[in-house]
């Protein structure tokens, strides 16, 4: 990944920021962003008359950020054919501008009533993108639609960001953002979507968010030629305006007879007070499949083919599940689904085909770690005949969370002395008993846990003692002061001491310490910090570090005595987001410090396997061994399409990591289930050389040059990945040097194939 955040534009034939290689056929080369370019751009593709000044607009959800939508006029302010001109191009400080809050994937919708039906050549809309740093990301996908009754609308046109789907053939690119915690860059672009001269009343602008945040400040839509094209025979969809409705990830989903796949929801809820209100949720399931809801969806009665469930948590764009599919589907194996809010209309009917798939043949990882990391111990227990199911799928390594279970044992009566005591602590709480099963059954188990995190959410009327000291203000944002010391983080060490007894024998633990950094910046204005640090006679950035490793050494050492005490191997510990590749929170750095075995860094990167391959080859060259467990994910942050959740797999691990884990399960669907399952598969028989072989990527050669490799090694025994960033099929022709290993493979556009070689 970068280092930092590069500005990056399109050649302006594509519009400053529209690419399609269906209509252009290369990738366009990176040039200097510059605002009176961005400007130039703006004002030539709004040449003409834009049908949008000054009409009704609706939104839908209303956008609710308090510095743009003060006054209620975002719908005024998005057509009024004003650019706001700040210098610094923060536009959501304008109250002309108009602000979206939320979260990735959820999906936003903006309605243009122009009324009467026009030609409609294209629209262009202004949005504020390319820092990450303070989560402006840009739209990950922009859907033009039109209408003619406002009910239903003919799907236009959709438009991916590149660097989420390089497979896609219709994208737009927006400037190479960086990691998260680099440069304050912001660039303000017009994206532009073809509507081809089509004839439409409503003009349907949908939005997915990649960020929590997304601001605007004009939509333009310029008018075609005559009367326009007919548009009857587009891909038609009923438009949500309000209610409560619910979609699948994907159109189609795989189903096994063997094993439940999760299946989860994504629920866009436009009700008033949304969050307090009940919502039925009902499926129509072909015959040959089983779905399994969780007991708190309350089954309810309906007319026979109808599954019907009740749960209490509206809101919207949010998740509900986890539901789980299982069988054979007969005849066109469509499932139906759709949502009924309380008070509110039914939604229509929504399909999902179920298609027949096959899992590979049982295998087993025995040196590798696979797990999906954030999966809640309730969770498990909600997936059925989950000790066996996830060891089907190739999953060898259980999360637990004992905050939860460990916590409510002790609540209700466990003698913690006991737990102390105990030469066998596990055994004591229902959920330590799970834990030493399912051991006996081979699994490996990682204790994940968000320390000092949990100080914030339990004591949150105390926060003036353990956050930092600030004349007049107390942080609102999850903090902790780095140089306290109190009663609150002894209790914390404590906690997490009993906490790793109750889980017993363990094999990792994975800290999730996202707050670390913050007092870096709040320190400087605490008391309490600023008087350690005149008394350190150290820099400010040493004095941090010093302050914040010292919590680190404790939590380290909350789990290592306590293993030794008991006797038991120590655990490999490792932390959220720290590698060898970049220093993490700016405190910590993985190879100078010397507090962790394990490498974890985060790679929620979207559609982007390449980004996975770089990070990890880069984390093995300078960590030199393969304890790397990376966060991958399926959803976070952008989606994955299920292809690049197997590739991103191998890229983890033909590079020389040690095993993979998942945030979240939440984002699992079924397609990346199978997907995942296919990975492991493969890799199974290149345990060996994964766990115990060298990078050989030098030792490969590759026509053509485009075809990202990677490749493992242990004496004659070699694994290599061979994977296709672009749009087109290619057929590589491959080489490994100094060896009769050669071939071809033809590789389809975003995927990529693994070889179990010989080498002589």
């Amino acid at each position: 990944m970068l280092s930092r955040c590069q500005r990056w534009s399109v050649c302006f034939l594509l519009a400053c920021g529209v690419y399609s290689r269906a209509q252009h056929g290369g990738i366009a080369e990176p040039a200097e962003y510059s605002l009176d370019r961005m400007l130039t751009s703006w004002e030539e593709q709004t040449e003409g008359t834009n049908l949008a000044l000054s009409r009704p607009v609706t939104f839908s959800p209303t956008p609710e950020y308090h510095l743009t939508s003060e006054g209620g006029s975002d719908a005024q302010d998005l057509v009024d054919g004003a650019l706001c001109r700040r210098s610094n191009q923060a536009i959501w400080w304008e109250p002309k501008a108009v602000g979206w809050k939320g979260n990735a994937g959820r999906w936003n919708t903006i309605i243009i009533d122009l009324g009467e039906p026009k030609a409609v050549q294209r629209i262009v809309w202004r949005v504020v993108a390319g820092c990450r740093k303070r989560n402006f990301y840009g739209p990950r996908r922009v859907r033009l639609s039109g209408g003619l009754d406002g009910r239903y609308v003919h799907v236009l046109r959709e438009r991916l960001r590149w660097r989420d789907d390089v497979a896609a053939t219709d994208t737009y690119r927006l400037p190479n953002l960086g990691p998260p915690d680099s440069g304050d860059d912001v660039y303000i672009y017009p994206i532009v979507v073809e509507a081809d001269n089509a004839r439409m009343r409503y003009v349907v602008l949908q939005f997915e968010m990649d960020g929590n945040w997304l601001a605007s400040d004009e939509l333009a839509v310029l008018a075609g030629e005559g009367q326009g094209s007919d548009i009857s025979q587009r891909p038609r969809t009923e438009l949500q305006t309000r209610d409560v409705w619910v979609r699948s990830d994907e159109p189609e989903y795989p189903v096994v007879p063997d094993v439940a796949f999760p299946l989860w929801l994504r629920q866009t809820d436009l009700r008033p007070d949304n969050a307090k209100l009940f919502v039925r949720y009902e499926f129509r399931v072909p015959e040959g499949v089983t779905l399994t809801a969780p007991p708190y969806f309350g089954p309810q009665k309906a007319e026979p083919g109808v599954l019907a469930y009740r749960y209490g948590r509206g809101g919207n764009s949010i998740r509900i599940g986890p539901l789980f599919i299982q069988g054979i589907p007969s005849g066109d194996g469509v499932m139906e689904i759709r949502a009924i809010g309380k008070n509110a209309e039914a939604q229509p009917w929504q399909q999902v085909r179920l298609r027949p798939a096959e899992l590979p043949p049982p295998f087993r990882l025995k040196r590798l770690s696979a797990s999906i990391g954030w999966m809640v111990d309730r969770q498990q227990a909600l997936w059925p005949d989950f000790e066996v199911a996830y060891a089907r799928l190739g999953f060898n390594t259980v999360p637990t969370f004992p905050r939860a279970w460990a916590s409510r044992a002790l609540k209700e009566g466990l003698p913690v002395e006991t737990v102390r005591q105990s030469p066998d602590p596990g055994s004591l709480s229902e959920g330590g008993r799970r834990l030493k099963r399912l051991r006996e059954l081979g699994y490996r188990v990682v204790y994940m846990e968000s320390p000092i995190h949990s100080v914030n959410w339990r004591h949150p009327e105390d926060a003036k003692e353990f956050k930092c000291q600030i004349p007049g203000n107390v942080p609102r944002e999850p903090s902790f002061c780095p140089s306290y010391r109190g009663q609150y983080f002894e209790e914390e060490i404590q906690r997490i001491a009993d906490h790793a007894l109750m889980v017993g024998p363990h094999e990792y633990v994975l800290w999730d310490w996202e707050i670390a950094g913050s007092g870096m910046w709040l320190g400087k204005r605490c008391t309490r910090c600023q008087a350690a640090f005149k008394a350190s006679g150290l820099e400010w950035e040493a004095f941090v570090k010093r302050q914040t490793l010292e919590i680190l050494d404790a939590l380290n050492a909350a789990v290592r005595d306590g293993f030794a005490a008991k006797g038991w191997t120590p655990p490999e510990l490792g932390m959220y987001n720290q590698d060898t590749v970049e220093t993490y929170c700016g405190v910590f750095d993985f190879l100078q410090d010397k507090r962790l075995e394990l490498q974890s860094p985060s790679l929620y990167v979207g559609d982007d396997p390449g980004a996975v391959h770089d990070r990890i080859r880069a984390a093995r060259e300078r960590g030199g061994n393969n304890r790397i467990i990376p966060w991958l994910t399926t959803g976070t942050y952008g989606r994955v399409r299920p292809v690049s959740s197997r590739v991103m797999v191998w890229e983890t691990l033909l590079n020389g990591a040690g095993g993979v884990t998942y945030f979240c399960f939440a984002d699992f669907n079924p397609a990346h289930t199978l997907e995942v399952s296919r990975a492991l598969a493969a890799v199974a028989p290149l345990e060996d050389v994964i766990a115990d072989g060298t990078p050989a990527h030098g030792e490969i050669r590759v026509h053509p040059g485009s075809i990202r490799h990677s490749a493992m090694r242990i004496g004659k025994h070699g694994g290599l990945l061979l994977a296709n960033p672009g749009a087109e099929p290619c057929t590589a022709e491959w080489a490994w040097i100094g060896t009769n290993a050669a071939g071809r493979a033809t590789i389809f556009p975003g995927d990529a194939v693994l070889l179990d070689l010989q080498l002589r």
